[in-house]
């Protein structure tokens, strides 16, 4: 997309793919000038999605280009257009650098609360992720941590031993508190680092702590860490895509505890994984309500047409168990509009008894939480929001109340435990 002057007559050659957009105003700000930086906001005012703080003149008719449009705004991240008419809108970036610079690091994720008693921090790590396409040197680049508002540290990232420092593309990389104890099971191959300092942060790692990865130069910042929190005793926080922003619906509690140098929990007998389903609750002839449930739903009567669980086509019906849930798992609500909750059950198949009273948590549109063990073994999960009524779609064809929602409604949610 292109963002163009009010007053913009014409003179660039612009793609007719390209998205043109404008301002309310006859000028972009006062009229830009080669020293204005800027920033995008979300509609809110609030939220910056992107910026540009550090303008330069590179050029009468010259545009400022990013070299890797997915790398942090950075001083060495921009250049003077290298196209033969001076800009590219709506098009590649001439000065784009096809090595991706500045390096493309990411934190992917973060041990701050280390199980056990905190001596020091022999269990603290923080993980990294070369998402580029060659090969980085991790020695020298600088963490810097601390809570928001407060003292920052900063320490050196250096080999551990005689171990290397080279990251590889699309490659794991650990950086090790110097007292690590060799708790964790690591793949093979992962490279191992550590820091100057005898602690992280000059003490230790805090679920409070903000994380900052800078170049060797100390000032390019290559990935932030910006939404800490804490995940419980023993259990890291994960990023859950490393091509999305850094937000707080980015992070989740890692449901295997932690997994240094791996992209996900162990499958096969580690991790259980359950999916949502249509569920339909308190059908009558004003229609049928719908939600993407997990478990057995609340139950005043055993008549079928209390609460339905389908599972595909008009009249099929099959309940499906609530899922255990042993320990504290992460769950990132995929949802814009609607809230994931989690009602404690006792058993597979109990639907408790509406209305039921036993313990909750709700996880809000596109929001990520921790969701402690169950007290009771088992939960049931399911949706709330904006009503999904079988009216809307069917135009009240009786034939058609029990019939599932049209493909694309809502889809389904997921959640990750460990076995029991």
């Amino acid at each position: 997309a292109v963002i163009l002057d009010a007053e913009y007559a014409g003179g660039y050659q612009i793609p007719a793919t390209a998205v043109l957009l404008t301002t309310a105003d006859t000028t972009l700000g006062s009229g830009l000038a080669s020293d204005d930086p800027l920033r995008l906001l979300e509609a809110n005012g609030v939220e910056i999605i992107d910026t540009f703080r550090f303008p330069f003149n590179p050029g009468n008719g010259i545009s400022a280009e990013r070299i890797d449009v997915r790398a942090l705004d950075a001083p060495a991240n921009w250049a003077a257009s290298t196209c033969a008419s001076g800009s590219s809108p709506g098009q590649p970036n001439c000065a784009a650098s096809a090595a991706g610079l500045p390096k493309q690091v990411r934190i992917t994720e973060v041990m701050s609360n280390q199980a056990g008693t905190e001596g020091a921090g022999e269990g603290e790590f923080i993980e990294l992720l070369n998402i580029g396409a060659l090969s980085v040197d991790l020695a020298g680049m600088v963490l810097e941590s601390g809570p928001e508002g407060g003292t920052l540290s900063r320490d050196t990232i250096a080999a551990r031993g005689t171990g290397p420092t080279v990251l590889a593309a699309g490659s794991y990389a650990v950086i090790l508190d110097p007292q690590y104890d060799n708790r964790y099971t690591v793949p093979a191959g992962t490279v191992l680092v550590t820091i100057n300092h005898s602690n992280f942060g000059g003490g230790s790692l805090a679920t409070n702590h903000l994380i900052t990865l800078y170049d060797a130069d100390g000032v390019t910042a290559l990935d932030r860490y910006r939404y800490p929190s804490d995940p419980g005793e023993g259990v890291s926080l994960s990023r859950l895509s490393t091509s999305a922003v850094d937000s707080a619906t980015n992070w989740a509690a890692t449901p295997c505890g932690a997994t240094p140098g791996a992209a996900s929990c162990p499958g096969g007998d580690s991790v259980l994984s359950y999916t949502s389903f249509w569920l339909d609750r308190n059908a009558s002839e004003g229609g049928i309500y719908w939600y993407q449930a997990i478990g057995w739903p609340e139950r005043g009567a055993g008549s079928c047409e209390e609460s339905i669980v389908c599972t595909g086509g008009a009249y099929g019906y099959d309940f499906r168990d609530n899922f255990p849930a042993p320990a504290a798992f992460g769950f990132a609500n995929p949802y814009a509009e609607y809230t994931v909750t989690f009602v404690e059950r006792s058993s597979p198949t109990d639907p408790c008894t509406d209305p039921c009273t036993n313990a909750a948590i709700a996880v809000g549109p596109a929001q990520s939480a921790t969701v402690p063990a169950s007290s009771l073994g088992y939960y049931f999960a399911i949706t709330s929001g904006p009503s999904l009524n079988a009216l809307d779609w069917f135009g009240g064809d009786p034939e058609r109340y029990w019939a599932l929602p049209p493909d694309g409604t809502l889809a389904p949610f997921t959640v990750e435990v460990v076995r029991p």
